[in-house]
């Protein structure tokens, strides 16, 4: 059988020319194009081959022909009906083509098109038409042209054109008059009034208008095909002319019209169903409407050179019509929504989940691990998702048909119970199941309610009772017990929130902002109750039971306004740019990416106002597309930073399967099965089946896994490294993975092809996998009772119930990956123990309890202890709250115990904080149970309502920025380390991004956010321009400066920096230490002095009184009783009395020696401190200062009448004589000898004390109070 079609190609010779004719000598088309090897005498040669019964003759930029051949072809083909010029035949005339026309009876299709060849030799002359032809036409009286085009000449006329198509107007139905300098606006619609049957036109590239358009194909309404490409003046009011008056439409060509908008996309998708092709290219196009997944005829979308196209993008656009609408139906966000099944291991989620969906009967093959995702369009009308509309019972809108449902059925596994909250959404119908067979799944259900509530307050939730396979089973009791149960919970929980909101209303103080904030976030909490269900649904999935009533229920919630409003709101077309570019960020399996790069996706999507980007993310996050984390800040930021999730699903897959449970002997034979082995290790050297099995089995029964193990659960998501790295710092952030585990031994088989960065000796634990050892070590390195010498102080947070508490186990971990310069004494199942310099601290659970208490020893006085153990807790307390941010229906109430009761009592940190900012008389007592804002104990700081904001700058305390030249980077890093192992947060260089002027501000807010700058002084660092600005910014701005000595051996003479050093720094020797780079060892005795003097700047020296007892009812006979005691005590231990006043008398004299050292500033030439030029003082602070004296006499006099009372005599008259020393410094005005007077007074006093007060010891976190001197009574 021979070819329809004969075509001749540019490089055809005469002989492949002659045989394929003979071959094919009945085709009735032929095709010449541009045949550059064929000449004149050729093409006649052929002539006599070609079928004489030929039907079509295409001639394509052939530069032999002329009128003599073209009549030659005619002659031997004389039942043409369908003719193409088209090319440069500058020897073809008006008189050929209009021969042609006379000869072929039957012609019905005749274009005349001009166009340039892309043989340059072809193009020296113009290819002349002009009316001529339309007259020689015209002349033919007999033709009946269907088909007429005329395309690129400029000698065609308007009247010429215009009596032509008046004379074939009767038969036409398809035109082309592209590139014609003649069609202008009276021609048009001559044209549109004599076609009115026109059903394809071709205006490309003539100068339209939009008038011109609409009046046009308002009388034109058959069109089916219409060419506009290049026509620049159109823009979009002539596409919605075409789609109003022409629904036909099938081709639209808008190719280069650069005015025309995605507007067009959404008139043609709505009005022109029957759209086959569709051409956009280079337009000015944004996104393609969603309403394009209704074209069902679409097949082909060009859409090249469509630069500023975000929705879906050039790339996935291009891949196709298919890909394209995919990519509509993932993106819409107008009608989505996720139906969630929860429930425990084994209730049946996974196989109602497929009969749901598939309304039909289905039973899953295996339990879920993590979470299976699928989209459920359940009126979309195809087969394996829809739902018959008649047996739901309830009306279904066209509005509905785009309804989209992403389902999860989210594992059981108890490990991973506590991931799922993290993921749950507000705008989520939960499906809660239980096994009708097993009481025990109904005893906790409770929990998931719970779990739902913490991140998720007031969803509604759908219970289902799986296994119901009897066919006349009375569930009755079952129901009532199941909805007792819920009740139950769910009323203890909202008591326990009430009774806090009750008294802090009762308060009186309500005009606070701390309290005000507090109560608004309680009463937030109790208007999202959950909203429980009236009724237990029962089903069967082997007999289909009950799946219609589920379906029935699911859409009955869904489709309510009132609980899932966000399926009628409209969204913001930049929101949808964004949300591509997240899906976009998927096609790449990428899963997490930090906020500054959201931000630049939001940016770039036309979403730049802070309050914008907070209402686009809060509809992302809503509707699940994306989950972001709140991320304690390791830097210097006040408040935390934020991970974006870009695929909630795949995340969560990969934190459960990091928490496997497949036992080794299965899991290894299923991991090579499945192919893995060859993925992970494309070489010959592939691991064992023991080594596999024991690095799997370290998960399973250690609660340990290894960082290059962590790919292989992930096994069917192959992430790139970069991104693996990514999800392993999240992992640490919120405490998934813990840091410090025993190392693994080296197994070389375990190193990955594809993940080389990934230890394969380090360990992580794994917490929430429940194989940490059990609690019995923490007495040995935590004593119940606080040792002599020590203070304590904490806070304890109380959870609505047991089940919201088992958060903490994730923020008990992320504490210790928060501190990982610190030592870790005991890490178990429900405590941590670690030491931050020298603060010991302990992170526990107890129920719904969750402690956080310091210990210090008071080494330089009580207030630097104090000081100190708060702004380490402080950093706990940030973190803490930070993560606490991830559960929006969670606020724990922050308990802190209180010293002077007679049993342990804890009141709510909110009520001590009212106290507090109304400023109290006794501020110092707020310093045992608030953390400092100054080191000020008298300083009354407000406390703000922002919680977060207030933690994060006192965790911010003990930050000291390290200025260095780079030189020495490696001893800064030693130095660096050693600074951080004592309590210290560093940061430096190493911490700052970015160049030029970014760089500089990032480095300028680093040093203003620093409590203290050490400058690492060498002669490089004196020189360097940079030094000099780190040195004025932190002087200028009132931060204190340590200058390291390092190298001293060639000092620049005269330098400007050294002088300024020498005048307001502390310098201190640090050149003792011996080795280079990182062998640098550094002298024990100096880095102790850097930290004792670290310590006195950052929290201070002397000591702060212990807190009065709490006066209330309940605790005066108590302080009274007290009272009587001390004084029994103080007469019946004469003994004990001299020997605690013999150790009193040690510590004061060590105490004086250490303020003499600190009295030094060790500098380069060492100055004393009165080398120092104080600035005067004003008269008002001298007043100030005299006034301070005339108090301090008062309470000298006060003392010596106290002591004149008791039987020491000797020591009443020296105190006696004292007062007189400070009311004779009062008159002489001279405020120091005063100040020495009172100290002398103090001495007295405690030489006769005779109740030495011992550190009190309180549990559970209370806290026990240092010597305490009979001068703090008297005050």
């Amino acid at each position: 059988m021979g070819l329809k079609e004969i075509i001749l190609e540019k490089n055809v010779s005469l002989e492949e020319a002659k045989k394929l004719l003979e071959e094919n000598s009945s085709s009735e088309k032929l095709q010449l194009r541009n045949c550059t090897k064929l000449t004149y005498d050729d093409i006649v040669s052929l002539i006599e081959l070609i079928n004489p019964e030929l039907t079509a003759l295409s001639i394509n930029s052939c530069k032999y022909f002329n009128d003599e051949l073209l009549d030659k072809i005619v002659d031997h083909c004389t039942r043409l009906s369908c003719v193409t010029f088209n090319g440069n035949f500058k020897d073809i005339t008006n008189v050929g083509i209009g021969n042609l026309t006379k000869k072929c009876h039957e012609l019905k299709s005749l274009s005349v098109l001009s166009c340039e060849s892309d043989d340059a030799d072809d193009n020296d002359g113009e290819w002349t038409i002009d009316d001529g032809l339309l007259s020689a036409i015209i002349d033919t009286r007999e033709i009946s042209l269907e088909h007429f085009g005329l395309s690129g000449f400029n000698n065609i006329t308007s009247d010429g054109l215009r009596k032509f198509i008046k004379h074939i107007s009767g038969s036409l139905i398809s035109l082309d008059l592209s590139e014609l300098p003649a069609i202008t606006d009276k021609l048009l619609h001559d044209i549109a009034k004599l076609c009115p049957k026109l059903t394809s036109i071709n205006f490309g590239y003539c100068n339209l208008k939009d008038k011109e358009i609409e009046s046009f194909c308002s009388k034109c309404t058959l069109l089916q095909s219409i060419d506009l490409c290049g026509c620049n003046e159109l823009t979009d009011k002539s596409v919605f002319s075409l789609s109003k008056h022409c629904h036909s439409l099938k081709i639209i060509k808008l190719g280069w019209c650069l005015k025309i908008t995605e507007k067009s996309l959404e008139a043609l998708s709505t009005n022109c169903l029957h759209l086959e092709h569709i051409d956009i290219r280079h337009c000015s196009v944004k996104h393609i409407p969603y309403d394009f997944v209704k074209l069902s005829f679409l097949k082909e979308l060009l859409v090249e050179g469509c630069t500023g196209l975000k929705c879906p993008s050039l790339e996935v656009t291009m891949k196709g019509v298919s890909a394209t609408k995919q990519f509509l139906e993932d993106s819409n966000l107008h009608c989505m929504c996720r139906l969630a099944f929860i429930g425990d291991e084994g209730s049946g989620k996974s196989s109602l989940s497929l009969c749901v969906v598939s309304s039909s009967l289905a039973v899953a093959d295996s339990s879920t691990e993590g979470v299976n995702v699928s989209r459920w369009r359940p009126f979309s009308g195809k087969e394996d998702e829809a739902v018959d509309k008649d047996t739901l019972g309830m009306p279904v809108n066209d509005e509905c048909k785009d309804l989209t449902i992403e389902v999860w059925d989210c594992g059981g596994r108890k490990c991973i119970q506590g991931l799922h909250p993290l993921f749950f959404t507000d705008q989520t119908l939960y499906v809660l199941t239980f096994d009708i067979n097993n009481p025990m799944e109904i005893k906790n259900m409770p929990n998931w309610l719970f779990l739902v509530q913490t991140k998720t307050p007031g969803c509604p939730l759908i219970v289902v009772g799986t296994h119901a396979d009897g066919s006349s089973t009375d569930f009755s009791e079952i129901s009532k017990q199941v909805l007792n149960t819920l009740k139950n919970a769910e009323e203890e929980h909202y008591l326990e929130v009430r009774a806090e909101l009750d008294v802090l209303k009762t308060t009186g103080k309500r005009e606070d902002s701390f309290i005000c904030a507090r109560i608004q976030k309680l009463e937030q909490l109790l208007n999202c109750r959950p909203r429980l269900p009236d009724k237990v649904l029962y089903v069967s999935s082997i007999k289909g039971k009950g799946i219609s009533e589920v379906q029935n229920e699911i859409f009955r919630h869904l489709l309510d306004p009132s609980l899932f409003p966000h399926l009628t709101e409209k969204i913001n077309i930049n929101l949808t740019y964004l949300y591509s570019e997240v899906l976009r960020l998927r096609q790449e399996k990428i899963v997490v990416i930090p906020w500054d790069q959201y931000l630049k996706l939001a940016s770039e999507s036309g979403i730049t106002d802070p309050e914008e980007v907070q209402s686009a993310t809060a509809v992302l996050e809503c509707r699940g597309c994306i989950t972001v984390f709140r991320i304690p800040a390791r830097t210097q930021d006040l408040g935390p930073t934020r991970t974006v999730c870009v695929n909630p699903s795949v995340l969560l897959d990969c934190l459960a399967c990091m928490h496997n449970e497949t036992e080794p002997r299965e899991f290894v034979p299923r991991f090579i099965k499945a192919g893995f082995l060859e993925r992970f290790w494309p070489t010959n050297t592939k691991p064992n089946d023991w080594t596999l099995r024991s690095a799997i089995d370290d998960i399973v029964s250690k609660g340990l896994i290894r960082e290059a193990v962590i790919p292989l659960c992930f096994q069917a998501m192959h992430l790139e490294e970069e991104e693996m790295l990514k999800i392993l710092a999240f992992c640490r952030n919120i405490g998934v993975l813990v840091e410090g585990a025993p190392k693994g031994s080296y197994e070389v088989e375990l190193v990955l092809a594809y993940y080389k960065n990934l230890s394969v000796f380090k360990r992580y634990f794994l917490p929430l996998q429940n194989k940490l050892p059990a609690d019995t070590k923490t007495p040995e390195v935590w004593p119940s009772g606080v040792p002599e010498g020590h203070i304590q102080v904490g806070w304890r947070f109380k959870f609505p119930d047991e089940v919201s508490s088992n958060c903490s186990t994730l923020i008990i971990a992320a504490c210790r990956n928060y501190k990982m310069s610190s030592d870790i004494y005991c890490y178990c199942q429900r405590c941590l123990v670690l030491k931050v310099g020298d603060v010991m601290v302990k992170i526990s659970r107890d129920g719904s309890y969750l402690d956080m208490i310091g210990r210090c020893k008071i080494l330089h006085g009580s207030k630097q202890a104090l000081n100190m153990t708060w702004f380490i807790l402080a950093q706990f307390f940030y973190v803490t709250d930070t993560l606490l941010l991830n559960y929006s229906g969670l606020s724990p109430e922050i308990m802190v115990p209180l010293y002077g009761c007679s049993r342990p009592k804890h009141k709510s940190l909110f009520e001590l904080v009212k106290d507090y900012n109304v400023q109290p008389s006794h501020l110092a007592n707020y310093r045992w149970f608030l953390p400092p804002g100054g080191l000020d104990a008298e300083e009354h700081t407000q406390i703000p309502s922002d919680t977060s904001t207030w933690l994060a700058t006192i965790a911010k305390k003990s930050t000291l920025f390290i200025s260095y030249q780079s030189d020495h980077q490696d001893e800064v890093k030693l130095l660096r380390v050693s600074l951080e192992h004592s309590g210290f947060n560093c940061v430096g260089e190493w911490t700052l991004v970015g160049q030029g002027q970014e760089l500089t501000e990032k480095r300028r807010q680093s040093i203003m956010g620093s409590s203290l700058l050490l400058a690492f002084v060498t002669p490089d660092y004196l020189k360097w321009s940079r030094a000099q600005q780190d040195i004025n910014l932190a002087l200028e701005n009132h931060k204190p400066v340590i200058a390291l000595l390092f190298d001293k051996t060639s000092w620049p003479v005269d330098n400007e920096l050294e002088t300024k050093l020498k005048s307001h720094a502390i310098c201190l020797d640090f050149d003792a230490g011996f080795g280079e780079a990182l062998s640098h060892q550094y002298d024990q005795a100096q880095l102790t002095k850097l930290v004792t003097q670290c310590n006195g700047i950052l929290y201070g020296t002397g000591d702060i009184h212990p807190p009065e007892p709490p006066v209330s009812p309940d605790n005066t006979f108590h302080i009274q009783n007290e009272s009587n005691l001390r004084i029994l005590h103080r007469q019946s231990s004469p003994t004990n009395h001299k020997e605690d006043t013999r150790k009193t008398s040690l510590i004061n004299h060590e105490k004086s020696k250490e303020l003499e050292k600190r009295a030094e500033i060790l500098s380069f030439s060492k100055p004393h401190i009165a080398d120092i030029v104080e600035p005067e003082e004003s008269e008002e602070t001298q007043v100030q200062r005299m006034a301070a004296s005339a108090v301090a006499a008062a309470v000298a006099g006060a003392t010596a009448q106290h002591i004149s009372k008791a039987d020491n005599s000797p020591e009443a008259v020296k105190a006696a004589a004292a007062a007189a020393e400070v009311a004779q410094a009062v008159v002489d005005g001279n405020s120091d000898a005063a100040a020495k007077a009172v100290v002398k007074v103090a001495k007295i006093v405690e030489e006769i004390s005779k109740n030495q007060s011992h550190s009190k010891h309180m549990s559970n976190g209370s806290v026990s109070t240092p010597p305490r001197s009979s001068t703090c009574n008297i005050l």
